[in-house]
């Protein structure tokens, strides 16, 4: 029999993490027979292969509440149980440290290999404080007392940091991988209109997110700068009228709120910037989409955010304190990249290439994966 993989997500909403397990499995289909579970699909899974079997499982979005962690946790140990998968690889927050716990309480005792991708770190700065404390406490418990598994990052200084924090001995019990995230989109739409200058954000409304300091950024611009909000509650009556109570009318006409979109190209295509104000990130594939479609890119200072933004030439990393300050920087960096957008759009679409594109993902996951299956002598072969 060939080998099987079961990849396991939580919320379906249009986020990375569903879009970064759709990529897995149109990578690993051709290796193996792959499944997925998560919640039912609200968008984050319709680029999800045909053959590629789907299997709800509710109650896997993260939330605290006691009911709903009980009915996560019973529905997932089921499934768990059942699984004939020779490689359970979990992704989403709360079923990732659910199974995790189901480990170290020997509640599963999976036959298969057990592996653990770790989207962002808890206990990196700009989340809250508590909630630092308790993850970092809960991550080396975790990991000084479940058996031993496979860890995958985004990139090596994720994973530094993860060791770093957690303490190497921890951490050496446990294999570390890295596998870069990716961005497939696709050729974009022609744009077709050019209102001013747009720059456009891509996240759910959230605390991390902190979308409000980009509306109050865009209050320092010039009078033709828009904003668009795309994403899971931006289009909420509510969130429009937070952003009201905060800028001057003639700044609110200038936004767009326009909610969780299924395809994001058509808005992308339009936009003259890709504008990111997060409090905390891993590698956002937000951002990795700008790359592809050749957009200049404006961050806050988050960790990586600096590395991330000298790898292209038209990015900029903001504290997001001085917003007038701020605000004329990225006017600049607007008009350095209207000067000749072609050739800066084929600029940065370049280092997309080289990089984050399914070209360099597919052979890297694949190799990834069979390795972590036991075969580490063909990971070569996994590679072509």
């Amino acid at each position: 029999m060939g080998d099987k993989i079961l990849l396991i997500g939580g919320a379906a909403i249009a986020a990375g993490v569903p879009r970064h397990i759709c990529q897995l499995a149109r990578a690993l289909e051709p290796l193996a027979e792959v499944e997925v579970i998560s919640e039912a699909d609200q968008g984050g899974f319709a680029t999800l292969p045909k053959g590629v079997r789907h299997h709800i499982l509710p109650h896997l979005s993260t939330c605290l509440a006691p009911g709903h962690l009980w009915q996560a946790t019973k529905a997932l140990l089921t499934v768990l149980r059942k699984s004939d998968a020779n490689l359970v690889w979990l992704h989403a927050r709360l079923p990732l440290l659910l199974a995790r716990l189901l480990l170290v309480m020997r509640l599963w005792r999976p036959n298969a290999r057990v592996a653990c991708s770790i989207h962002g770190l808890p206990f990196d700065p700009g989340h809250r404080a508590i909630i630092r404390f308790l993850s970092l406490f809960l991550e080396r418990l975790l990991l000084t007392f479940a058996p031993t598994m496979h860890l995958v990052f985004l990139n090596d200084e994720m994973a530094e940091r993860f060791c770093d924090a957690v303490g190497h001995r921890a951490a050496g019990r446990h294999r570390v991988h890295v596998l870069e995230n990716c961005a497939d989109l696709g050729p974009l739409p022609v744009r077709t209109t050019v209102r001013g200058r747009q720059l456009v954000m891509t996240g759910r409304r959230s605390y991390q997110k902190n979308l409000h300091r980009a509306a109050l950024l865009l209050a320092q611009m010039p009078a033709d700068t828009h904003l668009t909000y795309c994403g899971p509650g931006t289009s909420d009556p509510d969130f429009c009228d937070e952003i009201a109570a905060i800028v001057p009318p003639e700044v609110f006409t200038r936004i767009g709120f326009v909610g969780p979109v299924r395809d994001v190209r058509p808005i992308l295509a339009e936009a003259d910037a890709y504008l990111l104000t997060s409090r905390y990130e891993g590698v956002p594939l937000g951002l990795l989409e700008a790359f592809e479609a050749g957009l200049p890119t404006i961050l806050s200072d988050f960790v990586d955010a600096v590395e991330l933004a000298q790898a292209q030439p038209f990015a900029l990393s903001l504290k997001l304190e001085n917003l007038e300050r701020d605000a004329a920087r990225v006017t600049e960096l607007l008009n350095r990249y209207s000067t000749d957008r072609v050739a800066a759009r084929h600029e940065i679409r370049s280092l997309w290439s080289n990089r984050w594109s399914r070209a360099q993902f597919d052979p890297a996951a694949r190799a990834l994966a069979w390795e972590m299956l036991g075969h580490p002598q063909i990971t070569a072969l996994a590679a072509e």
